[in-house]
This record gives structure tokens, sequence and C-alpha cells, in this order.
């Protein structure tokens, strides 16, 4: 799945039957504001969630992209869906390579009950990843996102 072609062109048909939802920091009110972003060829307004259900209870998953210093950051984004709700202690998030293999710095682990994890990246155009997270939520597979 391509997040540059979905964050310009909307959401696709397979994109949305597993799960994809293209969401807008604007108007979406559970969204925290990110410092200001300069233009670029992607819409930074724009960014992909995923609800999923892990251990009995909603979360979601959220792709963003924000620039710094002109870079492209892409920040992978897991908070507990219920009002006040937070992420239990014990939780993964975690990037791998489109080829399964672990990089410096790709994983947040909550030591104890927190609101958000998340994971930084700086990709290449084209580069692929793979996300996971621990506890398994439920109806899970691995899907690549290329960049």
């Amino acid at each position: 799945m391509n997040v540059l072609e979905l964050l310009k062109q909307g959401i696709n048909e397979l994109a949305e039957q597993i799960g994809w939802l293209l969401r807008n920091k604007k108007t979406d009110l559970a969204f925290d504001k990110e410092v200001g972003t300069k233009e670029l060829e992607i819409p930074t307004d724009n960014f992909l969630s995923k609800q999923l259900k892990i251990a009995g209870q909603y979360f979601i998953l959220r792709v963003i992209s924000r620039v710094k210093d002109g870079e492209i950051i892409w920040r992978f984004e897991l908070e507990n869906i219920a009002v006040g709700g937070l992420i239990p202690a014990g939780f993964k998030l975690r990037l791998l390579t489109e080829y399964g293999e672990n990089f410096e710095n790709n994983e947040a682990v909550s030591t104890h009950a927190v609101e958000k994890l998340y994971v930084d990246v700086i990709l290449e155009l084209g580069e692929g990843l793979i996300w996971e997270i621990e506890p398994i939520p439920d109806d899970f597979s691995r899907e690549i996102l290329r960049f």
C-alpha cells in the first residue's frame, strides 16, 4: 500500500477494506496539533488511521507526516480510543523494514500506562515499512506500507 498516494488521492477500496481511513488534522478533534509545516509534495494536514482491537480494548494507529528542518518525518502513533484511556504497560509498537528486519530506534515500549506510544522515522522515497503491535491486535495481518 502506497502511503503517499493515499494521502494525495484519498483512500482506495483496498485500503478501506483492510481498515485504513484518511483523516484530517484540522477536523479530527482527537488529534493533537503538531508544530507548523512547510509546503510539501504531500498534504501534511492529512493522515492515515486504523482502528484496532487489542486485548478487548479499542486503539487507533495513526501514520502522520510532519516536516522538521526540511525533512519529512513519519510518525507511527498508537492511542487508546476511550476518553481518558491509556495504553497499558507492556505494549510494544515496532517498525520493521519491508524485509522484516529491525533497525535503530524502531520500537516504543510502555513500561507503565501511557497516553500514546510512537515511533518517528525518516524514510527515502519508495521505502517500505511493516508495523507490529504487541499484544497482537485481533484479525492482524502484516502489511507493507510504502512511502
